[in-house]
């Protein structure tokens, strides 16, 4: 997770950053539990409790959020166009 995230940051919300905020997000980023962890966390289970089989109904469960939300996204963005408030200045 921590690496997907990093890879994100660097692709979509880094060239909008400033230097100091370059430097603070990918340290926050270490904060990010691994995987088990997070699947634990989302599970809302212990990692003693994470078996396979519930980490398989966590990321089914994790994937249609992620296919549900994707429209949604979609449309805020065009809206946020539409309206002009897409403001992509450094920060």
């Amino acid at each position: 997770p921590r690496d997907a995230a990093y890879e994100a940051y660097i692709k979509h919300l880094s060239p909008f950053h400033g230097w100091t905020l370059r430097k603070l997000f990918p340290a926050s980023l270490s904060q990010i539990p691994d995987r088990q962890a997070l699947i634990a966390q989302f599970g809302e289970v212990t990692l003693d409790e994470l078996n396979e089989e519930y980490d398989s109904e966590v990321v089914t469960k994790l994937r249609s959020l992620v296919k549900a939300l994707g429209p949604l996204l979609s449309t805020w963005e065009r809206d946020f166009v539409r309206l002009d408030l897409e403001d992509i200045r450094r920060v």
